[in-house]
């Protein structure tokens, strides 16, 4: 056997990367292009480990201002006791920066990620809320393999400031359908896209609670088809319709309050039965309350969709007040990760993370 060649992914490359990423299941909420892997090479980095001609494994980062988003890195099988996955991350993770991930149980994982200066912070839940009527089988309460497989990552930020930030300009609930842009397919253009400035707004909340700007990810994630954006002048979620599936996140508010109202409020408006009522204590002892039903128009839902009739999926970690109340609502835990930090870097309680885009 060849010795392996780790290199930055080129074009050609990217039928090898999916089908890799396809062997673990990481495509399943991503069921077009682009997908999250355009999103890393676009907007971060992504490495391949080739073997013998054939890509073997591969790892994704994504940018959020000077934190690194450690978002992938897998090895087929054949290949994961020949140091090519710790190749691969030793080039992917720069020195002397913040770095963030998601860190799965494999042990193998959190030596790795150990060793490169990151520690555990809190559980990551995935939680699945089931369509109205749905009776949930143990099959059922598994989370979609995107995000959860044996070495996945993720990202996180710098958390500056105090509870008082507010984003200005936002209005009270925005939509942003994105237009192409001939770059890349699904970025969003920046100059005609509408609901510019909710995207915008909502950047601004993001590196205030999450750690650092990635207004361009966002811009592009919220040009997919079937995103939606809910945004307030102290909270904001990304909601995503993708085959039959919906993903909340990222989320984020400037209290734990502000981001358990706007994600539930994500929650409500793609799910038919009642919606979810009940305190939830943040760290201050005072109670966080689920707002109810989205007030006003109902967000714009991708073409053929029907609202109500889809698994809901959320990422929730284990410091924030929300998981509580969501599973005190009957939504269940599919997987759990270990959210690693190399510092102190994100607001964990007014914080939801997107699965593969942290």
């Amino acid at each position: 056997m060849a010795e392996p060649i780790v290199r930055p992914a080129a074009g050609a490359d990217m039928a090898g990367v999916r089908a890799v990423a396809g062997h673990f299941g990481l495509l399943d909420l991503w069921p077009e292009r682009p997908d999250f892997v355009d999103a890393e090479r676009e907007f971060g980095e992504v490495l391949v480990g080739e073997v013998d001609g054939t890509i073997a494994g591969f790892g994704g980062t994504l940018r959020r201002g000077t934190v690194t988003h450690l978002g992938d890195l897998f090895v087929l099988p054949g290949h994961q006791s020949s140091r090519l996955g710790r190749t691969i991350l030793s080039r992917l993770l720069p020195a002397g920066t913040p770095k963030v991930t998601f860190a799965s149980a494999d042990r193998r994982a959190l030596a790795l990620y150990i060793r490169h200066g990151m520690r555990p912070r809190c559980p990551l839940f995935y939680l699945t809320r089931r369509p109205p009527g749905d009776q949930e089988t143990p099959e059922d309460a598994d989370f979609p393999a995107s995000g959860v497989a044996d070495m996945r990552a993720a990202d996180g930020g710098v958390a500056p400031g105090g509870a008082d930030f507010r984003v200005p300009g936002a209005a009270d609930v925005g939509v942003v359908p994105g237009n192409a842009d001939p770059q890349m397919p699904g970025v969003a253009n920046a100059r005609t896209a509408p609901g510019d400035a909710d995207v915008h707004a909502a950047a601004a909340l993001d590196a205030h609670v999450s750690g650092g700007d990635r207004t361009s990810t966002l811009t592009w994630y919220a040009g997919l088809p079937g995103v939606t954006l809910h945004v307030s002048d102290s909270g904001y979620a990304f909601a995503r319709t993708a085959g039959d599936q919906v993903v909340i996140g990222p989320a984020g508010g400037v209290t734990p309050q502000d981001c358990a109202d706007i994600v539930l409020e994500a929650a409500n408006a793609h799910h038919r039965t009642a919606p979810i009522h009940g305190p939830v204590h943040g760290p201050d002892h005072k109670p966080v309350h689920a707002p109810g039903c989205l007030p006003g128009p109902a967000p714009v839902h991708g073409p053929g969709r029907m609202p109500g009739r889809m698994p809901i999926h959320v990422a929730v970690p284990g410091a924030h007040p929300l998981l509580a109340l969501l599973l005190e609502d009957g939504w269940r835990i599919g997987d759990m990760d270990t959210l690693m930090t190399s510092e102190d870097v994100m607001r964990l309680d007014c914080y939801i993370p997107h699965p593969d885009l942290g």
